[in-house]
């Protein structure tokens, strides 16, 4: 998994845990929420945006990364049977069959 990947996903999970905790701070009363509310609110939208900023980031690297295929040789082949019985090789140019005799 991406290095980025995982940082959008602990961005998530700590939005979530942020969500939770303010839930909890409503949830014990008045002078506590008081306190902790503004703090909680703050950390949330902090996670939520980071998660939002790389998300994209994450989109758009993907859609814009190619990767050359590899060099074909004998020794990178891959020998595959199918059910009715061919031979398939597979290099980088297109499928090889060949019947089992």
């Amino acid at each position: 998994m991406k290095q980025i990947t995982i940082l959008i996903i602990l961005a998530l999970i700590a939005t979530v845990i942020s969500i939770v905790m303010g839930i909890g701070s409503m949830t014990r009363g008045a002078a506590y929420d008081d306190k902790h509310s503004g703090q909680l609110m703050n950390a949330r939208i902090l996670f939520q945006g980071i998660a939002c900023a790389l998300a994209p980031y994450r989109f758009i690297r993907g859609l814009s990364r190619t990767e050359a295929p590899a060099p074909s040789t004998e020794d990178q082949k891959i020998k595959r049977t199918s059910s009715m019985g061919w031979v398939i090789y597979k290099y980088s140019d297109p499928l090889t069959l060949t019947r089992r005799g």
